[in-house]
């Protein structure tokens, strides 16, 4: 789907959604809280002042909470978790700042086998990140330690469905583990990379030790209080104002539904 077509669709879902809670207020109904975890890449150097504004407007909008929060949620409130894949370097100048600033805790999930390199994996076609370099271990342990989750993204990246059961495991175990050597801190949750998973996966996955894993599906976040497998949607640093606007709002949760119908067709 095309961007303009995810933002008419989104806008349309986001009335039904609008109307839909209107009714259950009107009828004394308990409205739901609204909880959207997005995922982040990169942060350009001309993409940090829209950032700024994105954050802007989560200050303004919700309320920002870890991924690893636990608990219940308040009803009929926004609630938002800001997590960034691969950990790279441009972080540190372009988003980190702005996140201190609103002293928003954020997440990087970070691939064990990566610092201090460039990415090595299969992009489609020439993508943004293939030439940025991603943080090295000195650089991790600099962030700011009363915001940061450190989470896990594998060991090198590469597809957890590609993998047999002996190097699933290795991906799965290896890369916690050496996480928390080098950071000397727990690591708890892990976003699988590409957002390609399955039920095996995700049974190894709390094996290993993980306590919630995150997808790439654009499903509402923490929509129940034990939740472990968590949706996100796609942000990025050149959001359009209105596109971001939907997004704070569960707007574009609406479209998991169409790329289940998708996944379907296409089996």
């Amino acid at each position: 789907m095309t961007r303009i077509i995810k933002l008419i669709f989104s806008a349309l879902y986001f009335i039904w959604l609008k109307i839909k809670r209107f009714f259950a207020r009107l009828f004394g109904l308990k409205l739901s809280p609204i909880c959207v975890a997005f995922y982040y890449h990169s942060i350009f150097d001309n993409e940090k002042n829209n950032f700024a504004k994105q954050m802007k407007l989560l200050k303004k909008k919700s309320n920002v909470i870890p991924s690893d929060y636990s608990g219940k949620l308040e009803s009929n409130k926004l609630y938002s978790i800001i997590t960034f894949d691969d950990g790279f370097e441009n972080l540190i100048k372009n988003a980190v700042p702005v996140l201190e600033e609103n002293q928003f805790p954020f997440t990087i999930f970070f691939i064990s086998d990566y610092f201090g390199k460039k990415p090595e994996w299969n992009f489609e076609g020439e993508h943004p990140d293939m030439n940025e370099k991603i943080m090295t271990v000195k650089q991790m342990n600099s962030l700011p330690q009363n915001l940061i989750t450190i989470g896990s993204h594998s060991v090198s990246h590469n597809m957890l469905t590609s993998h047999l059961e002996d190097d699933l495991v290795y991906e799965l175990e290896e890369s916690k583990s050496k996480l928390e050597k080098l950071s000397g801190r727990k690591v708890e949750t892990i976003a699988f990379p590409n957002g390609e998973y399955n039920n095996f996966i995700v049974q190894k996955s709390f094996a290993a030790g993980y306590k919630r894993v995150f997808t790439i599906e654009p499903k509402l976040a923490l929509q129940s209080e034990n939740e472990k497998i968590t949706g996100r949607v796609w942000a990025n640093g050149n959001d359009w104002y209105p596109e971001f606007w939907l997004k704070v709002h569960g707007a574009y949760s609406g479209l998991a539904k169409i790329f289940e119908l998708k996944r379907k067709i296409l089996k």
